[in-house]
């Protein structure tokens, strides 16, 4: 596809990173009740942080980490690497300029910011050292994360109690590349009719 294409479908994938979009309505969340104890947890269920209480940034961190998988295929990014038109490197900015280097959010806004961000570094750790990927790729993924290393080192990031914690958190994670688990979508969860065995 021709780089303006390509640049233009990353722009739609990014719009649904954006914290406004992986918001829940505060309204919708208030109506969920908390799991009974002893039911089953399925495929159809957000893997949450919060017990048997509903997690309000589960949905937000499943629907951003789907299509950073995605994007971050170790054969797709072997391809980016050396595609002369739009590259590897154009995206990995792309991605961190609307994650890492956009303005500073507060309240649930901003705590799907830092989650996503948490999100694409995982991917962006992962593929740094997925031997599926090509050594081009590799080094793509270790120059965006070098960049993003000065980034939030030299203090241009942004401050704060919260923040502060997310960026020490950023940077000790990239000291244990290895230990990024990226998820594995091997198959999408049953559609409707959900428990039909016919």
């Amino acid at each position: 596809l021709l780089p303006a294409v390509q640049s233009a479908a990353l722009d739609a994938v990014i719009r649904t990173l954006q914290p406004g979009f992986l918001e829940m309505p505060s309204n919708i969340i208030q109506l969920i009740p908390p799991r009974p104890a002893g039911y089953s947890y399925g495929t159809e269920l957000f893997r949450k942080h919060t017990g048997l209480v509903f997690d309000p940034l589960a949905p937000a961190e499943t629907a951003a980490d789907l299509p950073l998988s995605f994007l971050y295929h170790p054969d797709r990014i072997s391809r980016l690497a050396i595609d002369t038109g739009f590259s590897l490197a154009a995206m990995n900015k792309k991605l961190l300029d609307a994650t890492f280097r956009a303005p500073r959010l507060r309240g649930m806004q901003g705590m799907i910011q830092q989650q996503t961000e948490q999100v694409l570094l995982t991917y962006l750790l992962a593929a740094s050292q997925d031997e599926r990927a090509s050594f081009a790729a590799r080094a793509a993924m270790r120059k965006a994360l070098n960049d993003l290393k000065q980034f939030v080192e030299s203090g241009k990031a942004g401050s704060g109690e919260q923040l502060a914690g997310h960026y020490a958190l950023v940077l000790e994670r990239m000291k244990a590349p290895e230990k990024a688990k990226p998820s594995q979508h091997a198959s999408i969860p049953p559609g409707a009719p959900i428990g039909c065995m016919e």
